[in-house]
């Protein structure tokens, strides 16, 4: 597997971001990792992002309870704004919820899959395993 560009972790506790972040360096899963503390400052970085004709992150970890915007009302507007781009990231939820409707709910948003917090080397190990087995990220993720 190669080294993803850029990950982004949406998440409101600053160091649970610290340590994800470190972790996913520490990994070599990619060459930046860049961190929000809400959906809100996430969609602005990405809308930033769309603006300057950058490439998005391939990856995001979303939180699902923060402030300001939560993880649903996140992807609600991800897709309101980003819904008709060609190449999108994967998005991850990282979250403790428990909740059968709330994973329903963002599976139909695109969610990809779902890692209990706190993340670490196994989860992520099997988080990209289970990536790199769908048809619609081989781009991202080289099967090897």
């Amino acid at each position: 597997m190669r080294k993803l560009e850029k990950v982004l972790l949406v998440e409101d506790n600053s160091a649970t971001n610290i340590i994800n972040s470190k972790l996913l360096m520490k990994m070599h899963v990619a060459r930046k990792v860049i961190t929000t503390t809400n959906g809100r400052e996430a969609i602005n970085y990405l809308q930033k992002l769309k603006d300057e004709q950058q490439k998005y992150p391939e990856l995001i970890l979303l939180g699902m309870h923060m402030p300001i915007m939560n993880g649903l009302d996140f992807l609600i507007e991800f897709n309101r704004l980003f819904g008709d781009e060609i190449i999108k990231p994967t998005i991850v939820l990282l979250s403790r919820t428990n909740s059968d409707k709330d994973i329903e709910d963002v599976t139909k948003l695109g969610v990809k899959t779902h890692l209990k917090k706190m993340l670490n080397e196994a989860k992520i190990l099997n988080m990209l395993k289970k990536l790199e087995s769908s048809e619609d990220l081989n781009e991202v993720f080289e099967l090897s």
